[in-house]
Formats: structure tokens, sequence, C-alpha cells
């Protein structure tokens, strides 16, 4: 869910969901604090839940390991 502003309102009518397909799923999940959620920090992308997420798509038969780095910069 992407979202505006410094804390996540459920009801607010600007959150966008995006539905991965059902052949796409996001495994191996190792962020600092524990947490499954990535929060990045205006006006400079920082974030404090850094670490890596696999992308794992059964199609492909394929796995994408993202890092991302308390800068909040991706890479893969």
């Amino acid at each position: 869910i992407l979202f505006e502003g410094s804390l996540y309102n459920s009801s607010d009518t600007k959150n966008n969901t995006v539905e991965l397909p059902p052949t796409l799923e996001i495994k191996n999940i190792s962020l600092n604090g524990g947490t499954n959620d990535i929060i990045f920090t205006p006006p400079y992308g920082e974030t404090n839940q850094y670490g890596t997420l696999d992308f794992f798509s059964s199609g492909l038969e394929k796995t994408i390991t993202i890092t991302i780095s308390s800068f909040g910069t991706l890479n893969y």
C-alpha cells in the first residue's frame, strides 16, 4: 500500500493498493527491526526498515533479491 504523509491511515482515500499477480510472491523478508513494512520518510526517502527481500516468479521460476539501504536506495 502506497500512502502519503508520515503515518498510515487505512481509511485515507488517497491510499494506493498494488495487487501482485498470483505468479509473483514476496519471500524471505529480512528487514531491520523485524518488520514486514518499509516506510520511506520525506523529504529524502530514508528508511529505518533497511534489509533484503526476495521477489519470486513461479511463472519464470526465478528469484530476484532486493536490497534496501538506510538511505532508501534499492539494488537488485
